[in-house]
Formats: C-alpha cells, structure tokens, sequence
C-alpha cells in the first residue's frame, strides 16, 4: 500500500477529515497526515528494534584525505570496517577527545596519511561541515542556532581511496511523496494503530487509551518478529541434518 493509499484509508476509517484538503469531495492531499503517519512508523520501528536485533550495513567511498562520512537515520553505529580489493580491517572505536588528542594539527593535509585505523562519531553544523583537524572559519557561522547533523570521522586520513562499511541500526526514512511505501505501509492494520495511538496521544493526552494501543501493537510486532525468526531459520530439507 502506498502512502497515498494509506492516507485514504487512515481519514476514511477515523474521520479525521481535517488531515486532508477535502475527503468529502475525494481530495485527499495531505494536510497533517503524513506527519502523524510517520510518527506511527517510527514507534513501530522502535518496538520492532527492542525484539529483532538486526542491523544493516551502510556503504561508503573515502576519497584520499577525506575523514568525514555524512549520514542520517542511524540511531546506533555498532562497526566501521574499511575495505580494499583483497581486505577487510575493523576500525577501532574512540572518543571526539581522543581523536583530537592524537590528531591535534590544525590543518588536515599536515596531518601524515595511511589507512584508517580509528573512528568516532560527532555533530557539526550544517552551515559548515567541520573535519577533524581542518581550520574554522568563525565567518561561516552565520547561525546563531545552526542546525546540526550526524558525521562519521576517520583517522589517519585515508592515503588512497577505501571503501568504508558501517553497521547500525537504523530508523526508518519518512515517506513524503504519494507513491513512497515501507515496511509498515505493507502492513496497514499494524501502521494504522500506531497512527491511532499518537493521535490519541496529541488530540486526546489520553494515556490509558495510548497503553492499550501499545499493548496491542507490541502483540502484532511480536507477531512478526516470530514470523521473520522462522523465514531466518528455514532450511532446505536437503540441508536439514538431526542429531541424536
């Protein structure tokens, strides 16, 4: 099911008329309910998470002299691994400070190259994207409030280019446009009582009402999880062998 299916159905079955342009003459643009919509998707992300203990690997490309890696919607880094044609070597974690600590030129070409052997995470401002060791220009903080984003940094800055994999758990991208589906778009009863749980919670601060919507979601995400368990462990009967 896609968004705009989903949304249809969403106003059709709470009545929630205000969410769109005008469901009474079949305009359902949104108004309100994608937002609600992805906040649904981001409880049941949640839920799932805290039962299946997956994660999944996101790939990069580091440029000789680059430290940096932009990325969002990870919400945990568990690994950074850099990989060559014939290797694959598992960074060390450490922290901002230690980074800096071993690393403390001010210019990041000064600083000698090899291949990355440490990583850590850290924010920096959207307006200036700040490496590790680069110079600041105070200038380009025009913000007094800058927004902030999520940065993977690597060191020593890589002397040729390495392809960089990281494992993390992930939260779930928005859907915005129409046609956009998910995971939770494909199960439309389960996404629908989780839209209905944060409407009761914004709308109504009922919070008995948002127990029992969860109670009766986590039943439905366990649902799945047994389901996902048993696709993992299904075996050809060729391969099947029994001991005992």
């Amino acid at each position: 099911m896609t968004l705009e299916e989903f949304r249809t159905r969403l106003v059709d079955r709470t009545g929630r008329f205000d969410f769109v342009v005008d469901a009474v003459n079949a305009d359902y643009t949104d108004v309100k309910a994608n937002g609600y919509i992805n906040d649904g998707c981001r409880v049941l992300d949640r839920m799932f998470s805290r039962l299946h203990k997956g994660a999944f690997w996101f790939t990069a490309v580091l440029a000789a002299g680059e430290v940096k890696i932009n990325f969002v919607n990870a919400r945990i880094v568990r690994e950074v691994w850099v990989a060559t044609a014939t290797t694959r070597t598992k960074l060390k974690k450490v922290s901002p400070v230690w980074m800096m600590e071993q690393y403390p030129d001010t210019v990041l070409a000064d600083i000698e190259g090899g291949v990355p052997a440490y990583w850590t995470t850290g924010l920096y401002p959207v307006a200036q994207e700040v490496t590790p060791g680069a110079e600041v220009d105070d200038e380009l903080y025009v913000d007094d409030d800058p927004t902030f984003t999520r940065g993977l940094y690597i060191m020593p800055p890589p002397d040729e280019t390495y392809t960089i994999k990281m494992l993390g758990d992930w939260a779930p991208v928005d859907l915005a446009a129409d046609g956009d589906v998910n995971f939770w778009t494909m199960n439309p009863d389960i996404l629908e009582k989780a839209v209905r749980m944060e409407i009761e919670t914004s709308y109504h601060r009922n919070t008995q009402g948002r127990r029992d919507f969860e109670e009766a979601l986590m039943a439905d995400v366990r649902a799945i999880q047994r389901d996902l368990t048993a696709e993992r462990w299904a075996l050809p009967a060729d391969e099947v062998v029994m001991n005992g």
